[in-house]
């Protein structure tokens, strides 16, 4: 069986990143909410086992509807590396993934493409590898107007509460926006909320609009309406959920590699060929 190698971008391919096609790459479509806890079981693995990889590795991943969620939900690395000593931590955003690179607590995660860009940037210069591009974000994430607001474009919203994690994917499409309509940041009251914050104060209706993802999406969009997507700023400012991992993580377990990458692949044929399934 021939094992596909695992994707390695450097920093400057994020730049680029909208050139770029990859059989890994698919729309996150991350419209469903993805509570489900990973099987007490392992599923049976979809490619070839190995029994002699015994790498200790810390895994970042987030409630988001891709293909690492399948890999984690159906334990295939579990199965298919049995004797890997694998720990899944779940995180609300990218930023707080990258932040958990840098005080070196995980090995391999995922993180949109804005915080990633940060960790590889001075001043912060994390030693980190782009591994897989999981999805173009597109209309996976939306600005949300809260239903007792009368505002129906990004312009009306002048003034008033805007929620959005600081240095996500989120964030950076907002900051497109604004600049698109000839706005800055201080033409609205910017809030800085995690996903899992937000929900609290759209209930209070401490904020007016949110630019967030699953699953606290489509909890919102039961009082909400979608005025904006990174869709619409994709062809200035596009971004992609990615999987990062510490350069030397990488370079000393290629086996692991190999298989983590053959697994993911075995994840998206899935979620094409068979979404329900997925």
């Amino acid at each position: 069986m021939t094992k596909p190698r695992p994707r390695l971008l450097g920093a400057v391919a994020l730049a680029g990143a909208a050139a770029l096609t990859l059989s890994a790459c698919v729309d996150s479509g991350r419209t469903s909410n993805p509570d489900s806890e990973q099987d007490e079981s392992a599923s049976e693995c979809p490619v070839e086992v190995n029994e002699d990889i015994t790498t200790s590795v810390r895994l970042a991943y987030q409630p988001i509807p891709n293909g690492d969620l399948v890999v984690r939900d159906l334990g295939w690395l579990e199965s298919c590396m049995p004797n890997a000593d694998i720990t899944w931590e779940q995180f609300s955003d990218g930023g707080a993934v990258v932040q958990a690179f840098g005080s070196d607590s995980v090995d391999l995660g995922l993180a949109g493409s804005s915080p990633t860009t940060k960790s590889l940037s001075p001043p912060v210069s994390d030693d980190l590898r782009v591994i897989w591009i999981h999805g173009v974000i597109g209309e996976a994430e939306s600005l949300v107007v809260q239903d007792s607001v009368d505002a129906t474009s990004l312009p009306e919203l002048e003034g008033m509460r805007v929620a959005v994690p600081f240095a996500s994917t989120a964030h950076y499409s907002l900051l497109a926006a604004l600049d698109r309509e000839g706005m800055t940041p201080e033409d609205i009251g910017l809030t800085n909320l995690s996903p899992d914050a937000m929900l609290a104060a759209w209930e209070r209706e401490e904020i007016d609009a949110a630019w967030v993802w699953a699953p606290t999406l489509p909890e919102l969009l039961d009082s909400g309406e979608i005025i904006l997507s990174a869709a619409d700023t994709a062809d200035v400012a596009p971004t992609y959920d990615l999987a990062v991992a510490t350069t030397p993580f990488v370079e000393e377990n290629p086996e692991f590699m190999e298989v983590w990458t053959a697994v993911q692949n075995e994840a998206v044929t899935m979620i094409k060929e068979n979404p329900d399934e997925a």
